[in-house]
């Protein structure tokens, strides 16, 4: 009960506080009455018209994002996984935030549609190649550049053939005969 209350009155000091601040990993941008106003810098303070202005921020500091594994069959027809890390850090808050929505999601979106594409246009040979993660990295970097977000130091985390199991198929073509 009294978290409750606590959590409400958080809410509506926020709501109220005429100043922000904004720490030194951060930036952000402020929207009054709906529309884009400015940018905020790291390490800053800032008033603001309570109930008019809302206030976004983002971490800009140097952060890490892993992509779970993409399950992808080569042009050879085999079975790959392949899963990635990578380092990014938000260069251009305004792509971050006002002209992208969730630019996580997006990112990690991005990254698994770029890395099943490059796989679909492969052989398992060629993906063993260190070629093949520049190759990835490039085009990562290049979409993130899009985002407002630079990467860096692109790296699998898991790459593997699978086996793919014939037995079911097996057992449906003998039922249709």
């Amino acid at each position: 009960m009294l978290d409750a209350l606590f959590s409400w009155l958080r809410e509506v000091w926020n709501h109220f506080k005429p100043i922000y601040f904004v720490y030194t990993y951060e930036a952000g941008v402020v929207f009054r009455g709906g529309k884009f106003l400015k940018i905020l810098e790291p390490n800053n303070w800032y008033g603001r018209i309570p109930f008019l202005d809302d206030i976004f921020t983002e971490n800009i500091a140097l952060d890490t994002m892993a992509i779970k594994e993409v399950n992808v069959t080569t042009l050879d027809g085999k079975t790959t996984t392949i899963g990635c890390e990578f380092d990014l850090i938000i260069t251009d808050i305004y792509k971050a935030i006002v002209t992208t929505h969730d630019w996580r999601s997006n990112l990690v979106d991005i990254c698994r549609g770029v890395i099943s594409d490059h796989i679909e246009d492969n052989n398992w040979e060629e993906l063993r190649k260190k070629t093949t993660k520049n190759a990835i990295e490039k085009k990562l970097q290049k979409r993130g550049e899009e985002l407002g977000i630079s990467i860096s130091n692109f790296n699998f985390t898991d790459k593997m053939v699978g086996r793919t199991l014939t037995l079911f198929n097996n057992w449906w073509s003998k039922l249709q005969i």
